[in-house]
């Protein structure tokens, strides 16, 4: 563009208006206007800019040329001074009175007062260096200054006429000085190892802080920021990776000791006598003290040997000299000390917290931090830094300054929150990955799918025999207090037995897997014990000898509470997470197992297996995990820290906090138990409902009605008829159908097999209230299919429900109204009840009135008998209700024609029954052997019977029943005493 307009402007404009029209010409004039005003703007910029610059230039030239006066005037005036300083020396070179000098020649006297100094400073390099050796810094920096004022006196005698000449015979000066200027690095070098080394006493400390003053010609508040930047990288360099300590554990003492070490150093080397208390006068202000000591002082710097030839020959300025100060020394004010040292203590904390924090993730025991924190604790009691610490921390930070608690205590408590929370969660995980190997969906299909089958099955488990089903010291009568102590100690250890287990249907896995969880508990009770529990050697609790609490430097009950109030909070976390696991778990096996039923599938061994051992894991590990409930409910031995009422009354409430957190834990447990037990119920019901749905549908049909309906009572009945006497047979049912019996045994089976004794009573009778709910629903159903097919036209009737089949239909259903529906006052026990006695009146709608006046009192003896009898093997559905026992006869028993006798038995008494002192024995002794008692594949009472003949048998018990009922008792008595004395072993 900016080429395009030069080659514009070069042209002709008589050229421009032959080749562009009126428009175009237009579109130049403004395009070349606007140049112009950019040029002219870039012309007033560069113009502005450049008279900036200008004035600058000038301003620069004019504080050059006062510099440069400046300069001059100044060296004019050293040269003044140094003449007459020339002039005020004596010309004759006096001598010390210790080293009177021999009569000279005025004009050799001069030349003997040069060559001495050339001597001395000859002589000067060796002993810098061996008191740089030694560690004699502040030594060191006296002579290297008397080096440095021979030097410069010797120069300033060269600036004269009369002694231009030294220069030019003793070249030796030149680099002489040279070679002794090198020592001042040295020297500050080595003063500032000695600063950072905390090892050394106050008085190194000062001798060096002395030194580099001199040297460098500062100030005592000077002095103090070095002394404190020179700490600061001494513990820096704790952290550096080239200055790793040995163990984190020295580490932390080092840190204690430069924190400590230099607080007390301050108050020695800095702090005034008027800022410290009286308790802990003694040295103080080293510092200033150490300088008017080497510049005060009469006697002079002391580096020759006596009886030299040449010393006689020195002029008394070197013999005399002192180093001087430039600037006075003054005192450091309270208020800066006190100010810079708090700034350097947050510094260093911040120091501290950081490398600390990093160097202690490495550390993955509670115990080894314990192990630190004694370490440190022990250093902090030292007598050479807890002496009069209270008095120098005012003095220093103003105030009360705990190393311990300030610094390291939070860092440790953190890292004592991460590992217990790293340890739980790695119970958790554990917990959660051994539940979902469980099922063997890992590859793992060894023994967990053999232990898993017992979940539901029970039985085989609880009915084995095993060694380790009494412990061996419950065994054994105890007599004396320390035998019985240590028995109670060893059952104890030795945990419940497997009876209790078995009692509790608590399975092999669900033991396993409880015990594991316990084990890894009780691994970080033990670990985390080491941190709060107290030490016998020392009393780091607070003590109550006065109305006020004084609270010394270590104090344990702070740690306690926050770190068992962290651990029972990380641990209930920890639990709520594990119970959120076990809720999904029981949520997705439901969806699976509505997915089954949905799709009519059979459901998988495992996933019910799965669900029970989820259900039984929440029961068992409150109870089997007694670490869980000291994790959550930390009681630990404190009786010195409760030593005083004040202090119980406030760990009563806390105690009672972590009290109702158990409760709360143990009833999320039960919970979700009951949550997994009602998915079980809902799978249960829904298979045995549908099976009783199925037979009842089919039992229209005659074969399915021939094979469903067991034997009826024929029962003779007279009836008078126009004076005359007429007797006839009618046949009444006498017990339920058998897909009903099928129902309750099944129904039985499931529950005796997965240990429903031990389930939440709630769940046992939500699911017989379900199972009624379904079996109600089903009779309805069922009689509105025979209702809308009676109903329509098209219909066939040959199917037609006979008055038989409704009478037995009649009695299946009052019998299970008596066995599964409750008799209380729930509203579900009403609206069930309700709905079965509506079926059960649509049933007898269905029987002529005429025969049903007739029928049911047979009905009815027949079902009470038939509800009695079937008492015991259906006492898992029977016994949730406790008024279902007589509800059948209105609390009547059967007809009996003998007393009946009480089934109480004799309880063992005798020495030969010691480990089982419960067992029921006879009052006299039977001769026939156990073997009768026991049912056996040969017993008469496991012999496959015809329906013919149970029906006939029950008739011919019902009458003899009670007449054998002194002979029962005699068996069951003889059966007890017989497992007494040949079963047990008689306690040999």
């Amino acid at each position: 563009m900016a080429a395009a307009m030069r080659n514009l402007m070069k042209s002709d404009p008589n050229s421009l208006f032959e080749k562009y029209n009126i428009e175009e010409i237009r579109d130049l004039e403004k395009s070349i206007k606007v140049e112009i005003e950019k040029k002219k703007e870039d012309l007033r910029q560069m113009v502005g800019e450049r008279y900036r610059d200008l004035i600058e230039a000038a301003d620069t030239i004019k504080d050059m040329k006062l510099s440069a006066d400046n300069v001059t005037r100044s060296i004019g005036s050293m040269q003044t001074q140094c003449s007459s300083l020339v002039q005020l020396l004596p010309s004759t070179r006096s001598r010390s009175a210790a080293f009177p000098l021999a009569k000279v020649k005025p004009k050799e006297e001069h030349f003997y007062c040069v060559a001495a100094q050339v001597k001395l400073l000859l002589d000067l390099p060796e002993k810098i260096w061996a008191a740089v050796e030694s560690q004699a810094y502040l030594n060191a920096t006296q002579l290297y200054l008397l080096a440095r004022h021979i030097h410069t006196g010797l120069h300033l005698d060269s600036t004269s006429a009369q002694c231009a000449h030294i220069i030019a015979h003793f070249p030796v000066l030149s680099w002489q000085w040279s070679a002794i200027r090198q020592f001042k690095p040295a020297i500050l070098k080595g003063c500032s190892q000695k600063l950072n080394d905390i090892s050394v006493s106050e008085q190194v400390v000062a001798d060096c802080l002395c030194a580099v003053l001199l040297l460098d010609d500062s100030t005592p508040r000077q002095m103090f920021t070095e002394f404190l930047l020179a700490r600061s990288n001494a513990l820096q360099q704790l952290f550096q990776p080239g200055h790793q300590a040995s163990s984190i554990k020295f580490l932390v003492c080092s840190l204690v000791d430069v924190v400590a070490v230099t607080i007390r150093q301050i108050s020695a080397i800095f702090c005034s006598s008027d800022d410290l208390e009286a308790s802990i006068q003694g040295e103080c202000n080293l510092l200033l003290t150490t300088l008017r000591r080497v510049t005060e002082r009469e006697q002079p710097v002391s580096v020759w040997t006596p009886g030299s030839s040449f010393l006689k020959h020195l002029p008394s300025t070197v013999v005399t000299f002192r180093p001087v100060l430039h600037t006075p020394a003054a005192h450091i004010t309270p208020q800066y000390l006190q100010q810079s040292a708090q700034q350097w203590l947050n510094a260093c904390m911040q120091h501290i917290h950081q490398g600390v924090a990093a160097q202690l993730s490495h550390v993955s025991t509670v115990k080894a931090l314990a192990s630190m924190r004694d370490a440190a604790w022990e250093r902090l009691r030292q007598e050479r830094l807890s002496h009069g610490w209270d008095g120098i921390c005012a003095a220093v930070v103003g105030r009360r300054l705990l190393v311990w608690d300030e610094c390291l205590r939070p860092l440790f408590l953190a890292r004592i929150q991460a590992i217990i929370s790293g340890c739980l969660e790695e119970v958790t995980l554990s917990a959660q990955t051994l539940l979902s190997e469980a099922d063997g969906a890992s590859g793992q299909t060894g023994l967990n799918e053999k232990l898993l089958e017992l979940e539901s099955n029970v039985l085989n488990y609880m009915w084995t025999e095993s060694p380790g089903d009494v412990p061996a010291c419950a065994a054994w009568q105890v007599t004396t207090v320390p035998r019985a102590s240590k028995a109670a100690a060893a059952a104890a250890a030795a945990g419940p037995g497997g009876l209790a287990m078995k009692a509790k249907a608590f399975t092999p896995f669900v033991q396993n897997l409880s015990g594991h969880i316990d084990r890894q508990l009780q691994a970080v009770l033990q670990d985390v014990s080491t941190y709060v529990a107290d030490d016998a050697g020392h009393s780091h609790e607070i003590v109550l000898d006065t109305d006020e609490a004084v609270t010394p430097q270590f104090v344990t009950s702070e740690d306690w509470e926050k770190v068992v109030t962290f651990q029972q909070k990380a641990c209930e976390a920890g639990i709520v997470s594990l119970l959120d696991f076990i809720q999904k778990e029981v949520v997705a096996l439901e969806q699976q197992l509505k997915t089954h039923w949905s799709a009519g599938e059979t459901v998988a061994p495992k996933k019910v297996n799965r669900l029970l051992l989820l259900s039984r894991f929440c029961i068992g590990l409150p109870e089997l995990s007694p670490n869980l409930q000291r994790c959550l409910t930390p009681t630990m031995e404190r009786s010195r820290r409760e030593s005083s009422l004040r202090r119980q009354s406030k760990l009563q409430p806390k105690r009672q906090d972590h009290e109702q957190v158990w409760l709360e834990i143990k009833r999320k447990f039960r919970e979700t138990s009951v949550q997994a037990c009602r998915v079980w119920a809902d799978q249960v019901s829904h298979q045995l409902v549908d099976t009783f749905t199925m037979f009842l549908f089919a039992s229209r049909s005659g074969p399915s009605l021939l094979k469903q309906t067991p034997v009826w009572d024929t029962i003779a009945i007279q009836e008078e008829a126009e004076g005359a006497s007429l007797s006839s047979n009618i046949r009444v049912p006498m017990q339920a159908s058998w897909y009903v019996h099928r129902l309750l045994h099944e129904l039985c089976r499931h529950v005796n097999c997965v240990g429903g004794h031990a389930f939440n009573r709630s769940v046992l009778r939500e699911l017989v209230q379900s199972i009624a709910d379904n079996v109600i629903r089903s009779y309805e159903n069922f009689l509105k299919e025979e209702e809308e097919k009676e109903e329509g036209e098209r219909e066939e009737r040959k199917w037609r429900l006979s008055q038989t089949q409704v009478l037995q239909l009649l009695f299946d259903a009052r019998f299970l109204s008596v066995v599964i529906i409750a008799k209380d006052d729930s509203e579900v026990g009403r609206r069930l009840a309700e709905r079965m006695q509506t079926v059960v009146e649509r049933l007898e709608n269905r029987v002529d009135p005429f025969d049903l006046d007739v029928f049911l009192p047979y009905i009815g003896a027949h079902l009470s008998r038939h509800v009695q009898r079937s008492q015991v093997l259906l006492g898992s559905v029977t016994g949730l209700d406790k008024n279902n026992l007589f509800a059948a006869t209105g609390g009547r028993s059967l007809p009996s024609t003998q007393q009946e006798q009480h089934n109480v038995l004799q309880l063992s008494s005798v020495a030969m029954t010691t480990r089982f002192p419960l067992l029921p024995v006879a009052s006299q002794s039977s001769s026939r052997p156990v073997s009768d008692y026991l049912l056996t594949p040969q017993s008469p009472l496991l012999k496959s019977q015809s329906t013919s003949a149970i029906l006939c048998s029950g008739d011919e018990s019902s009458s003899s029943g009670s007449g054998d009922s002194q002979s029962i008792h005699r068996s069951a008595t003889s059966f007890f005493e017989a497992m007494s004395t040949s079963w047990w072993g008689g306690g040999k």
